[in-house]
Order: C-alpha cells, then sequence, then structure tokens
C-alpha cells in the first residue's frame, strides 16, 4: 500500500475491535501465527529487529489479540 493510498476519514467509527470473542464458540480463523509472523516480516523490513524469542512472539501476539478483539 502506497501511503498516497490511505485515506483517513476523522470522522470514521473505528473499525477494531471487532469483537471481545466472549460469545464466540470458536477461536477467530483470521488470528493465526502466520498473522503474527507477517505482522513481524512487516516490522522488520521497516528495520525493526527480527522476531528471535518466544517472548518476543508471545508479547507481538497479544498485542495484535487486544487490538484486533479486545479494544484499546
Amino acid at each position: 500500500m502506497k501511503d498516497a493510498s490511505l485515506v483517513i476519514d476523522p470522522t470514521a467509527y473505528p473499525a477494531f475491535p471487532v469483537g471481545d470473542m466472549t460469545n464466540e464458540a470458536e477461536p477467530d480463523p483470521r488470528f493465526t501465527t502466520s498473522l503474527v509472523l507477517d505482522v513481524a516480516d512487516v516490522l522488520a523490513r521497516h528495520g525493526y529487529p527480527e522476531l528471535t524469542s518466544g517472548a518476543d512472539l508471545a508479547a507481538l501476539r497479544m498485542y495484535l489479540l487486544r487490538f484486533c478483539h479486545i479494544g484499546r
């Protein structure tokens, strides 16, 4: 995505969180280890250190879960 293609509407209702998973019988199939690793890869391509520890992977997973499902 190019920066010019990103249009932010300051009046738009937030798209996230998508739900708190309280009443969901099954986990969100979109929230996978592949998603977390893809985000880690994007961070590394932008100059952040590569994930090398399980603790970092677990932390990134929890931050993404909170952003996607729990809220700010």
